[in-house]
């Protein structure tokens, strides 16, 4: 029986609920009671059908918005194949028999969650912030996703044996706004090579491209309006972490405009950090820079940078070095290198779906890939950089 007739059942009942009591004003005759009792328990029966039902819709809505498909598990080669099918095609009778509810609200379909983490790896190659910033998922359709966190931690007493326990101070309380923003491709395909069969591969290549590249930018630069929060969007003071306003972020002065100074300025920026954040702390910069950064000695002339062992990351002073193209080159006035726990930062990530559109721009078949995404820093205490003199 579908939810609707249900209600209309449920709605039957309670209407004759009502209508035998208004027949029977006063006391109730034990044969009435008798019938409303029955029809109650009639009522509360209907009831738990309808929230189990209401259960099996919010699970497949819960499926769709994380494009997975309701009802059938898929492996990624399944996705692959289907979704190549799509692209060649666009049939979505791949994705299996309830494919409509794959269908987005666009007219292109809901990318499977198995091939959309297949895609999201990819994209480390182009955005390195995506490996170590902390992602996060929602399937909200709201366009603000709001996150909390505690500027202070909860005040501590210390008392004796059976001393008086006052109240002490409770964390203070706010949230992170994260912009809605969404980035897209319109990717042209000749129609002779959308039959071929490795079109699946070579467009799933082209968005992680594309997205990597980009959202590699916006982690970094992104104003915040149409776009991420990027982490050198936002103030940076060279005020200490016990007087500095939440949602700054500290910077350590090089020195000079030209250089990023000695490597006592690497040492005073790693261990500005607190040690519960240099735990998880990588450092971040461009290849250019590193490139400067590998030439610094200490005073026994040894190399600070330390090449990697066979599989693992080269270092500096024991921390990781990730490499970002889009960080700024040394220069007057800009933040070449950042230092910290980066899960300090968070990227939103939502649905993904792709339209095949044959007939707009003949005889090439252009693919419209849209994703929403966002980034917004979470914890300013967790991030520092390294900032070269304005002249």
């Amino acid at each position: 029986m579908s939810i609707q007739a249900l209600r209309e059942e449920r709605n039957k009942y309670a209407k004759e609920y009502r209508e035998l009591l208004d027949k029977n004003p006063g006391s109730l005759s034990a044969t009435v009671v008798a019938k409303l009792d029955e029809l109650e328990t009639k009522i509360e029966s209907v009831d738990r059908q309808i929230v189990r039902e209401e259960r099996v819709i919010q699970g497949a809505a819960d499926a769709i918005a994380s494009g997975r498909v309701p009802g059938r598990s898929m492996d990624a080669k399944e996705a692959s194949l289907a979704l190549a099918q799509f692209y060649k095609t666009g049939d979505t009778s791949g994705f299996g028999p309830r494919n409509t509810w794959t269908e987005a609200g666009d007219g292109g379909v809901i990318v499977p969650v198995e091939l959309h983490e297949q895609i999201l790896l990819a994209q480390q190659k182009y955005s390195p912030l995506r490996g170590i910033c902390r992602i996060l998922q929602t399937r909200t359709a709201h366009s603000s996703f709001v996150f909390p966190v505690a500027k202070t931690a909860a005040a501590v007493g210390w008392v004796g044996e059976t001393d008086t326990r006052n109240l002490t101070d409770t964390p203070i309380l706010d949230s992170v706004t994260f912009p809605d923003s969404e980035a897209y491709v319109l990717l042209p395909v000749s129609a002779w090579m959308e039959s071929d069969t490795m079109i699946a591969d070579f467009i799933q290549t082209e968005l992680a491209r594309a997205f990597g590249r980009s959202e590699g930018e916006k982690f970094l630069t992104g104003s915040g309006t149409k776009a991420p929060k990027g982490i050198l969007s936002y103030t940076f003071a060279a005020t200490d972490d016990d007087t500095r306003d939440w949602g700054e972020l500290q910077y350590i002065a090089s020195g000079t405009a030209a250089t990023i100074g000695t490597g006592d300025k690497l040492i005073d920026l790693c261990y500005s950090l607190r040690s519960a954040y240099r735990a998880n702390a990588r450092w971040l910069m461009n290849a250019a820079t590193l490139a400067t950064v590998r030439k610094l000695k200490d005073s026994q002339n040894r190399y600070l940078w330390e090449p990697g062992l066979s599989g693992q990351q080269q270092t500096l002073l024991g921390y990781p070095i990730v490499e970002a193209d889009h960080m700024p080159d040394i220069g007057a006035g800009n933040i070449p290198i950042l230092f910290g726990d980066f899960q300090c930062y968070g990227i939103l990530d939502r649905e993904m779906s792709i339209q095949r559109d044959p007939y707009s721009v003949k005889p090439l078949v252009a693919f419209y890939g849209r994703k929403r995404v966002s980034g917004a820093l979470l914890d300013s205490f967790g991030i520092k950089g390294l900032k070269c003199a304005e002249s």
